[in-house]
């Protein structure tokens, strides 16, 4: 195959220009000592040299005013980026100071950019590692016991009419069925949903006994919810559901009234709708803290979808004056983020491309990564149709190397 054949067509965080030339540095970091009364240096190796790409590229065309706009904006995007090099593939790279971009009138019509980019590793300190997703699940486990003293303090039907009890009851019903969807929606085993229904049927049935003692309710509700994460076939099947649970008691019945029992059965509702939600969101942590992220952008995902959702809890508790739940609810998020900034952090980056030319994926691949053997992830991960034939024009989601360096 001829070199020119071999090259890719060039890109930065997806938009595509062209190349004139490059400049690849590369070597070692060496310091050289110098002794008086020695003729020789000593040079002492201080491991590789930091790795950098200089780019003569170029847009061109009658619009090439909005391609040199949407490649300026990408240099200014803030963070590593993914770049497409024609002659070295997929690198995730960082921008190296200010680009020059020049145009004139006697060269009408395209825009030349001097670019500079250096290799983008993690923010990684040497030193002992932290088990960040230990001390996740660690956090989480607080948050539920938490949890379900929050319930001890702030629920009883002592001396309370028989609805009061029955408003309860109705609540645990809730819970019962939510938890049945969520696990029915994942298809575990037979004998296991038999598990939950048995589980479920325990709840409701002896609610009456469970009701006056909140203990051990508290401990029947959080063993329920966590069903949800045991049964999953994997942690991130048991998200969405945990996710649902966190949510739990919008559709429930707002409980009007200002007597002293109407005034109980409302706060009995609140406590059980914030065990729910609580021990939604450590099962969903623990769940975190054991998956084995594809990407970074799966894993920032994750990590701001569940944060935002416990940090609404947080200020919940903070503002019901439940000092012991804020804390443990604070400590979790701050875990949950550490855990997935730490094991997320430096996993591949999802980045855009669109071929020119219908390929098969096989040579699509070569030229994307320069290994042909990329060719099924290529496939799946877009649901080409046929791996011979990847549409020109559409838009693929792809993968830098694990590890995000190129």
């Amino acid at each position: 195959m001829a070199w020119r054949e071999q090259l890719r067509p060039a890109s930065f965080r997806g938009v595509a220009f062209k190349v004139d030339s490059h400049v690849h540095e590369a070597g070692r970091r060496t310091e050289v000592h110098q002794y008086a009364q020695r003729d020789e240096p000593f040079a002492e190796d201080m491991g590789r040299a930091l790795r950098r790409w200089r780019v003569q590229a170029f847009v061109i065309g009658p619009d090439y005013m909005a391609a040199r706009d949407a490649l300026k904006a990408a240099l200014e995007t803030k963070g590593p980026g993914v770049l497409v090099h024609p002659w070295l593939g997929v690198l995730t790279v960082s921008v190296e100071g200010p680009q020059s971009i020049e145009e004139s009138a006697a060269e009408g019509g395209q825009a030349l950019f001097n670019l500079s980019f250096v290799e983008s590793g993690a923010n990684l300190s040497p030193g002992i590692a932290q088990d960040t997703a230990a001390q996740a699940a660690d956090a989480a486990g607080a948050a539920s016991t938490a949890s379900a003293d929050s319930l001890g303090a702030g629920f009883s039907v002592a001396g309370a009419p028989g609805f009061v009890a029955a408003s309860a009851g109705d609540v645990l019903a809730g819970v019962q069925a939510q938890v049945t969807a969520a696990v029915s929606s994942l298809a575990p085993a037979i004998s296991a949903l038999g598990d939950l229904n048995q589980l479920g049927a325990d709840l409701v049935s002896q609610a009456g006994a469970l009701i006056a003692a909140p203990a051990s309710m508290a401990g029947q509700v959080i063993a329920l919810v966590g069903q949800v994460r045991a049964l999953a076939t994997n942690p991130l099947a048991a998200l969405p559901g945990l996710r649902a649970l966190m949510g739990f008691g919008g559709t429930l019945a707002v409980v009007l009234g200002d007597t002293p029992s109407r005034g109980r059965q409302r706060a009995n509702q609140a406590a059980l709708v914030n065990l729910v939600r609580r021990a939604a969101a450590a099962e969903a942590v623990i769940a975190v803290s054991q998956i084995d992220f594809e990407s970074y952008d799966q894993a920032a995902q994750i990590r701001d979808q569940l944060a935002a959702g416990i940090d609404l809890l947080s200020i919940e508790a903070g503002d019901a004056g439940e000092d012991e739940a804020w804390r443990a609810l604070e400590a979790m998020r701050s875990a949950l983020v550490r855990d997935v900034e730490a094991r997320g952090g430096s996993r591949a980056r999802v980045f855009g491309f669109s071929p020119m030319a219908t390929l098969p994926a096989l040579v699509l691949a070569h030229r994307i990564y320069g290994d042909a053997t990329r060719d099924l992830e290529l496939v799946s991960r877009n649901r080409i149709a046929h791996p011979g034939f990847v549409p020109a024009g559409r838009q693929l989601e792809l993968l830098t190397p694990d590890g995000g360096a190129g």
